[in-house]
């Protein structure tokens, strides 16, 4: 007698619902992570508008400082704020690696402000585009 291939209804749902659990522990985490990608982008996102909004308006360059370790930004005026990501880990400007624990992000009048890319801690890394005056969490 030829046993029948294939799985019965019981075995299905069993394997559903440890799916269904697997998935809402992992829900949470993937969740936290988009907020925290939107509110740096956000975040980065008003600095740029802001600076480049001074530089024209002062009629001169002005630049942000960052610390490699911290998760604080200078702002031009002095003002310091905190990255919603955390700690700076690398940061390449220009395409080049920013050495030291100090590096400056510099906005023109012309509009336009220096490529970046950061890598925090966490692992996330954000990256400018300055020809569309915009930046991107990856």
């Amino acid at each position: 007698m030829k046993r029948k291939q294939g799985f019965t209804l019981v075995e299905i749902l069993i394997v559903m619902v440890i799916a269904g659990i697997g998935l809402m522990t992992v829900a949470p985490k993937l969740a936290q992570n988009t907020i925290l990608s939107d509110s740096t982008e956000t975040f980065f996102q008003e600095i740029i508008d802001s600076h480049l909004k001074a530089a024209t308006e002062l009629n001169t360059q002005v630049f942000i400082t960052g610390y490699k370790g911290s998760d604080t930004i200078q702002l031009f005026d002095g003002t310091r704020v905190s990255i919603p990501a955390g700690d700076v880990r690398t940061v390449h400007i220009n395409e080049e690696t920013a050495t030291g624990a100090e590096f400056r992000i510099y906005f023109y009048t012309d509009g336009l402000f220096d490529q970046f890319r950061i890598e925090f801690r966490n692992k996330s890394e954000l990256e400018s585009y300055p020809a569309l005056l915009q930046v991107v969490m990856k």
